[in-house]
C-alpha cells in the first residue's frame, strides 16, 4: 500500500512539473489570436463613432450658440428695420474644432478652422391659428411678432469660402427651427 501511494505521488509530481503539451499550447494560442483579432477589428468602428459624436456635439453647440444670439438680439431697430435680417441673414460664422467662434481673419490665418456656419432668416412667416373670438380678432392671418423661422447650415470643413449651395451634401447639416424673441 505504501508502495502504491508513493508511486502515485511520484506520478502526480511528474505530471505537475511537466507543463503543457504542444497541442494545449497551440489551442490556447489560436483562441487568443482569434480573440485579439476580433477586438482589434472593432477599434476602427469605435474611432469612427467617437469622431462622429464629436462632430455632432460641436455642430449642435454651434447651432445653439447662433440661435441663442439671435433670440437675445433686438429683432427690430428704432427705425422699424428688421435687425435679424440685417445682422444675421446670409452671414457666415467660423468655429474651431470645439465649436468656439472665431473671427473671419482668424479663420483664414490660424489654421484652426473646422466648421463654417451660414444663417438664413426669411421674412416673418410664422402664423399661429387664432380663435377669432373677441373684439381684437382680425380678418385674415397675422404674422406672430414673437416667433421667427431660422435656418442654420453647418459645414464640417475647414474652408472659409465653402459654397453651401454647390458643396458636398455630406459635409453640411441643416437645422431649421423657430426661435422666440427674448430680447427687445
Amino acid at each position: 500500500m505504501k508502495n502504491l501511494r508513493s508511486s502515485l505521488r511520484q506520478r502526480m509530481m511528474r505530471q505537475l512539473r511537466s507543463g503543457f503539451s504542444l497541442v494545449e499550447v497551440t489551442l490556447a494560442t489560436g483562441i487568443t489570436a482569434i480573440a485579439i483579432t476580433s477586438v482589434l477589428g472593432l477599434v476602427p468602428q469605435g474611432l469612427a463613432n467617437v469622431r462622429q459624436a464629436g462632430n455632432l456635439h460641436a455642430e449642435s453647440h454651434i447651432t445653439r450658440h447662433l440661435l441663442g444670439n439671435m433670440a437675445q438680439s433686438p429683432w427690430s431697430l428704432a427705425a422699424g428695420q428688421d435687425n435679424l435680417v440685417s445682422k444675421f441673414n446670409n452671414k457666415r460664422f467660423y468655429f474651431d474644432d470645439q465649436g468656439i467662434e472665431m473671427g473671419a481673419t482668424e479663420a483664414r490665418t490660424s489654421g484652426w478652422l473646422a466648421y463654417v456656419a451660414e444663417v438664413k432668416v426669411p421674412p416673418q412667416d410664422v402664423v399661429l391659428p387664432s380663435s377669432g373670438i373677441g373684439s381684437t380678432a382680425q380678418a385674415g392671418p397675422v404674422n406672430d411678432p414673437y416667433l421667427r423661422r431660422v435656418t442654420v447650415k453647418v459645414a464640417s470643413i475647414g474652408d472659409p469660402d465653402f459654397d453651401f449651395d454647390n458643396g458636398p451634401r455630406l459635409a453640411i447639416r441643416s437645422h431649421t427651427t423657430l426661435i422666440a424673441r427674448a430680447g427687445r
